[in-house]
């Protein structure tokens, strides 16, 4: 790949005036990548909401064959967000993620044919949260839009899904493809991405596009992404109209296409020169024609690659409104005068359109009869008068406010003549006033005809090309202001420049409840405007943010729910940025939250976040002789010992971290199986669910056929009480959604027995989670 010159407008322009440009499609449009990520993704902030949340998701995923499951329940998840990857034009990809903001993850074994354990909880919130990520091969996604105006990509091929959740990559991977299996047994109609509703186009609209194709286009050789907004290149769109069968054909090589964004600009519509002569100048000259049907002939209309010749009419024509007037004193009558583009029998009869310059050049040349009727006093005679006209106009394409005309530049011929024709020479009739009089009514029709003929090109709605990509509104998308016509059309312009002038950072953030935290604007930016308001959906008191753009979070107790979330807004004169924040009730996490290990046991990882990457400090207690440690990476395990210190079956660890800014902590209980001696034996807890308001009876299952007696039980993680009689008492008022407990009797008057379990807030038997469910649909 060799590196793509980045020319100016009258370089490009030249290079363009070679040949169509458009590989066969009616029109190609490039937006500078990073600026169409940094839109799109304010786009996704300014119309987020709390209904952007797609239904929440549950089901068991498989991770070892009827053994070992990841139960995710009630995961919360943002609507996708796309963006472009720094790729070129042959392996072209983009992005769609989910941020999964709130929900709880099990992890579910089998301990007997009947018998299944909870063995970890992770919960989820946005200081926690995690992805659902999926890249789109994008000469794999095909673009539709439907009779409606929605316009979709097909994803039934294009999808490399991983889920991103806490756990290993085999788990990662497994989830991934989990989803992918259930995305791919969805019917064809769901397995889509809108990208927008256009709504129905007008029944003579010009530009109705039916389907298109998504490619990244480097302008530049790089072997090494940069991230989203600073790496360079292009989102190319090839667009396909209604009723169109070209279309097929995409660049093989980067280096095939030129870069169509001169320097400077960061964006370039090209209407495909074919298209444009064929579709949008032959329906103005059918506009034009309101006697009969308007046909035409075009030279090299088939070759798409190379520019079309002169349009030549070949039938068609305009009448005019019926002309009455009285000249001297002779009355003047023709009804509804017709002027015909041709006259097959007259090689002198023509209307013929051609591309020069940039400029379109018309010429009409006519010659013949209209019935006229005049009158002087009771002489009255009805023959045909003879016309003759030769008009030369030339128009050149131009942008009002964004929007696109034809100007007339000159009439470098304006000819026409009545002459008497039949009536020769009848006394009392002076054609020299008779002429002028006609001649003007003539006027009028060639005017009307010119009028109509540029009306179309006005009529344009720009936005439905814009709008297949951006969903801000016809003047906020794109700004265009510089049309040329070298042979396909030209329009140069900025991507949303209210959008794209200076962004807030950070664009997405997570603060405690409470906290303070500064955000400042990229490129600077003097007297900004900074407001915050609730995102539709969330209510409560927003925070406040100063002029400095310096944001106090609302109070713990003034958020309802674990979070909020709240819009933080920058405006400068007539540009804008927009910034989501997530103010989460509390400023520290950990994952898991409770997790059964055992003696001399594998390595379990531990993760735990602080707001704004706070610095934590983590310490463990141990009954077990277990350790905390580092791995090259950063990330923390716990090491289970190798022997407790007790001779309970059942010990408690914890890992402790402390976020030190605040000191606050929270821990991770660790229950620590010790395989027993001859001196103990563990039992399971069976559940008798038949108690109202979510109360469960405790009771620990039968040793060897021997009921177990003097039976106690312990919260050892999570939210909950048990009383002496073994009744759990669920605290449904608690974030925590588990409980994690250990119970101890004897039988035989003293041999001890020892149980665990870990239940959900409600209790749900754990092999009724593992049963399938049906994924929620992903597409937005």
């Amino acid at each position: 790949m060799t590196k793509l010159e980045i020319l100016s407008e009258d370089k490009l322009v030249n290079e363009l005036a070679k040949q169509p440009s458009t590989f066969s499609w009616d029109t190609i449009a490039e937006y500078d990548r990073p600026k169409t990520n940094m839109v799109l993704a304010h786009e996704y902030i300014e119309r987020y909401s709390k209904n952007n949340h797609l239904d929440p998701l549950t089901d068991a995923i498989e991770i070892v064959q009827g053994q070992y499951w990841e139960y995710v329940e009630n995961y919360i998840l943002d609507a996708p967000r796309l963006s472009f990857e720094h790729s070129s034009i042959v392996d072209s990809e983009a992005h769609l993620s989910m941020e999964i903001i709130g929900g709880q993850q099990l992890s579910i074994s089998r301990k007997s044919a009947n018998v299944y354990l909870i063995d970890k909880v992770e919960m989820l919130d946005p200081l926690t949260s995690q992805s659902l990520a999926a890249q789109l091969r994008l000469n794999r996604t095909a673009g539709q839009i439907t009779d409606e105006g929605r316009v979709f990509l097909d994803l039934k091929d294009a999808l490399a899904v991983k889920l991103l959740f806490p756990g290993s990559d085999v788990a990662q991977g497994l989830g991934g493809n989990a989803i992918k299996k259930y995305f791919e047994n969805l019917p064809d109609e769901k397995r889509i991405y809108v990208l927008n509703e256009l709504g129905k186009p007008e029944m003579n609209e010009f530009l109705v596009p039916d389907r298109f194709d998504i490619r990244v286009h480097l302008k530049t050789q790089a072997n090494t992404p940069t991230g989203v907004y600073e790496s360079e290149g292009a989102v190319a769109l090839f667009v396909a109209m209604k009723d169109n069968k070209g279309g097929t054909s995409i660049p093989s090589d980067d280096d095939q296409m030129k870069y169509l964004i001169p320097a400077g600009r960061s964006a370039t519509i090209l209407l495909g020169h074919h298209f444009l002569i064929r579709q949008v100048i032959a329906k103005g000259l059918e506009k034009a024609s309101n006697n009969s049907k308007f046909e035409y002939d075009l030279e090299n209309d088939e070759n798409m690659d190379a520019p079309v010749g002169l349009l030549t009419a070949r039938n068609g024509g305009r009448y005019g409104e019926s002309i009455h007037g009285t000249i001297g004193s002779a009355t003047v009558s023709i009804q509804t005068p017709t002027l015909h583009f041709n006259n097959n029998s007259d090689n002198n009869h023509f209307f013929t359109v051609a591309v020069e310059n940039e400029e379109f050049h018309i010429r009409w040349r006519g010659r013949q009869h209209l019935l006229t009727k005049i009158q002087v006093s009771s002489w009255v005679r009805e023959q045909n008068v003879f016309a003759i006209w030769d008009i030369e106009k030339t128009y050149k394409f131009v942008l009002v406010d964004g929007a696109l005309g034809l100007v007339s530049t000159a009439t470098p011929k304006y000819l026409r003549k009545v002459s008497p024709g039949e009536f020769g020479d009848f006394p009392g009739i002076n054609f020299a006033v008779i002429s002028p009089f006609i001649e003007s009514e003539l006027d009028e029709i060639f005017r009307k005809t010119f009028e109509d003929f540029v009306a179309p090109i006005s009529e344009i709605d720009l936005f439905r090309l814009y709008g297949i990509l951006f969903r801000n509104s016809h003047d906020e998308a794109i700004s265009l202001d510089r049309v040329r016509f070298p042979m396909d059309l030209a329009l140069f312009g900025q991507i949303s420049p209210r959008l794209t002038a200076f962004q807030i950072n950070p664009l997405d953030s997570v603060v405690a409840s409470g906290s303070e935290s500064s955000f400042t604007l990229t490129p600077p930016q003097k007297n900004a405007v900074w407001s915050v308001a609730n995102v539709p959906g969330h209510e409560g008191p927003t925070g406040s943010i100063d002029t400095a753009g310096f944001y106090t979070a609302p109070l713990a107790n003034e958020i309802r729910g674990a979070f909020t979330r709240v819009l933080v807004k920058a405006a400068v004169g007539e540009t804008s940025s927009s910034a989501l924040i997530k103010v989460t009730r509390r400023n520290i996490a950990i994952n898991p939250a409770v997790v059964n290990s055992h003696i001399g046991g594998p390595p379990i990882k531990i993760s735990a976040d602080a707001v704004s990457g706070a610095e934590l400090d983590w310490s463990i207690k141990t009954g077990t002789g277990a350790s905390l440690i580092v791995d090259e990476d950063g990330v923390h395990w716990y090491r289970p010992g190798s022997r407790s210190i007790s001779n309970h079956v059942y010990e408690k660890d914890t890992v402790t971290v402390k976020n030190i800014s605040t000191n606050e902590s929270i821990f991770c209980t660790i229950i620590v199986y010790q395989p027993p001696d001859e001196n103990s034996a563990p039992a399971d807890i069976i559940f008798d669910t038949n108690l109202s308001d979510g109360k469960l009876h405790l009771d620990i299952a039968a040793f060897a056929g021997i009921p177990v007696d003097n039976q106690k039980f312990e919260v050892f993680a999570g939210s909950g009480t048990i009383d002496g009689n073994g009744i759990y008492t669920p605290d449904l008022n608690s974030p925590d959604r588990f409980t994690a407990i250990v119970g101890t009797g004897t039988i035989l008057d003293s041999f001890p027995i020892a149980s665990r379990a870990i239940i959900t807030i409600p209790y749900v038997n754990p092999k009724e989670l593992i049963i399938p469910n049906a994924w929620t649909e992903v597409s937005k």
